[in-house]
């Protein structure tokens, strides 16, 4: 825990040390303690609580003859003023806009006069701006026993900083924040100003965090205890003259509401990842009104260009249309943020970009990486998830471990191939299960992805974790993760580094050698070695005569193969060898994980026995799958 010792010299000595309990919020709270001197001898006075800036208080007490005190309050921002009767001259100390979140106890620890000079040492855990009525500008303050600078205005005001407002009487202080290292990106990896390669790994928090600081202060706590060190905080473009559709105000950017929770993250030593995510499409923000999205990363960049706590701008999440376009607009973006000289790490969507020479120097990829092996939230509209992916299975549980295993080797997998085909890190953007029971197969997939994640380097990033906390499970939410991260996981994460076991340089390429040209073929070797869940279906075809398709949306990888036909457009066959038991679904609508599936069945092959799967213009799709 922060301890702050500062001494302010005014004529008299004002010492104050800033400390407060760390519990967890309640719906009312404790302000409670015992006046003393530095000795322990109890003191009298009075104790009063005001909303911030009014006169009435809001709860009073009087010390008993041992100098306890009790007042309780509501959940708020107060002013809290100490009034000592013990001294030669009446002293009085007010402390303004005081956080009450959580139950305060011994917020002011001692204070004691001696030779004309009067000594306090507060307790608090509050992390930003100090804000202290007193009659006289202090002549000297020290922090951790190192004096500190004033400056001449509150605009001025920053770290281990303090101004004295003479008009207001008010003294700012701004104790010294946890700073965290710079990060950039070095090749495939992501590292800090040592150059120790850095792993990010973070647990939602989307539009959550805002205005919830109570929250976002037990959030921050428990993610050091379980050490995962981003949240991701996404906005929207501000579209005040209703430009585009599906634009809501409450998540337009605000420097404010941002900045605030910048500050509480980084006390707590969390990262940030900054997302757009206003929408695309003829309707949406991008692409008709690009310019005002790069506009609104302009003024992002101005302002937190000096700020090491974000990690990274991901610069528009899951866009969607002309993705060559996209490409063009992520780089029109970036050299407009580099042009007012901030170079933080950008991150853009690894489907907008075709090889390694349109990525520009510290940028960084993202895929999001779903599988709703259980249903998911959205079956029910869109016939996705297990239960319809193998409806004629009768041991569906079975059956979604399996899924669980194919599509997080195959995530993985492209991961690991994005990263070395575009020479910079590629990070699973994005995650989640629908299902929280840890026996289920949606929280394997999970635990399949951290753990390859872990094993590989590669940054993770969760989606509706924060959701989950909040609205699942409630005051006690934090629970599922604890458990996930102590059973799945092995105990919590114990440093932000990527250990050096892991190689700097690493292949494991899963494209094939193929007939199309989908794939640069430089990115066709070493396609057998990568160690799949189930198995890595590559090693049971038969490449030398199959036609594959190998593009980059629809499921493949080394647990699956998708064959097109769209309605006859397409004419793909794939020779497949034994021994081993194959799945192929067969969909009549959409493309895979968007569409429904018409059937499926099961192929097993024997030592020596081979099958062909052609493209069937009765189908849209067929999907193989590795089976066992």
């Amino acid at each position: 825990m922060k301890k702050v010792l500062l001494f302010i010299i005014i004529g008299i000595t004002i010492g104050i040390y800033l400390f407060a309990n760390d519990v967890y919020a309640l719906s009312n709270f404790t302000i409670s303690g015992r006046l003393k001197d530095v000795n322990g001898n109890p003191l009298q006075g009075s104790i009063s609580v005001y909303p911030i800036g009014a006169g009435n208080f809001t709860g009073s007490a009087q010390t008993d003859s041992n100098g306890n005190y009790l007042i309780t309050a509501l959940e708020g921002l107060y002013d809290i003023q100490y009034n000592i009767n013990n001294f030669s001259t009446p002293f009085s100390i007010k402390f303004l806009s005081v956080n009450l979140n959580r139950d305060v106890n011994n917020f002011l620890m001692y204070t004691t006069e001696y030779t004309g000079k009067i000594s306090l040492i507060m307790n608090s855990s509050e992390n930003y701006t100090l804000k202290i009525s007193i009659d006289k500008e202090p002549q000297r303050i020290l922090i951790n026993n190192s004096q500190i600078d004033s400056v001449s205005s509150i605009l001025n005001l920053t770290d281990n900083k303090w101004f004295y407002n003479e008009y207001n009487r008010n003294l700012y202080v701004m104790p010294f924040r946890k700073t965290l290292p710079w990060l950039r990106v070095e090749g495939q990896w992501i590292v800090d100003e040592l150059g120790r390669r850095t792993t990010l790994r973070g647990v939602g928090c989307s539009y959550i965090a805002y205005g919830n600081d109570a929250w976002l202060e037990q959030y921050c706590q428990w993610m050091n205890e379980t050490g995962t060190n981003t949240i991701r905080l996404l906005f929207q473009t501000p579209n005040p003259d209703n430009l585009w559709n599906w634009s809501d105000q409450q998540n337009w950017y605000d420097f404010d509401k941002m900045n605030h929770t910048l500050n509480i993250l980084q006390q707590h030593g969390i990262y940030a990842i900054l997302g757009d995510s206003s929408p695309c499409g003829p309707e949406g923000l991008i692409p008709n009104y690009s310019q005002y999205w790069i506009n609104n990363w302009v003024s992002i960049a101005q302002a937190f260009k000096n700020n090491p706590a974000i990690a990274a701008y991901e610069l528009l999440n899951e866009p969607n249309g002309d993705m060559t376009l996209m490409g063009e607009l992520y780089r029109n973006c970036t050299e407009a943020i580099r042009a007012v000289g901030d170079n933080h790490i950008v991150m853009c969507d690894q489907r907008a970009f075709q090889n390694a020479s349109q990525i520009l120097p510290n940028m960084m990829l993202d895929l999001h990486g779903y599988a709703m092996i259980t249903g998911g939230a959205f079956a029910h509209e869109t016939g996705i998830g297990a239960k319809n992916w193998f409806p004629e299975d009768a041991d569906l549980n079975s059956t979604q471990f399996t899924a669980a295993e194919i599509y997080a080797s195959n995530w993985i997998s492209k991961l690991l191939q994005g990263r070395q085909r575009f020479n910079c890190p590629d990070m699973l953007g994005e995650y989640t299960a629908y299902n929280y029971s840890l026996s289920s197969p949606d929280v394997y997939f999970n635990q399949l992805l951290l753990k390859m994640c872990e094993q590989y380097g590669i940054s993770w990033l969760a989606w509706s974790f924060d959701a989950m906390i909040q609205n699942v499970y409630g005051p006690n939410g934090m629970t599922f993760w604890n458990d996930f991260v102590t059973q799945k996981l092995g105990g919590p994460f114990t440093s932000n580094y990527v250990p050096s076991s892991v190689p700097w340089s690493q292949t494991y390429n899963i494209c094939p050698p193929t007939l199309t040209t989908a794939e640069p073929q430089q990115f066709a070797q070493e396609v057998y070695t990568f160690p799949a869940l189930p198995f890595n279906i590559w090693n049971y075809i038969d490449s030398e005569v199959s036609q594959l398709y190998l593009g980059d949306y629809v499921p493949w990888g080394p647990c699956s193969v998708s064959i097109p036909s769209i309605y006859g457009q397409y004419n793909y066959s794939v020779v497949f060898k034994g021994p081993c038991k194959l799945k192929v679904q067969r969909w009549n609508s959409g493309a895979p994980y968007w569409g429904t599936v018409a059937d499926s069945y099961y192929i097993k092959l024997g030592e020596g026995e081979t099958t062909t799967v052609v493209s069937n213009p009765l189908y849209k799709w067929i999907v193989v799958y590795a089976w066992e």
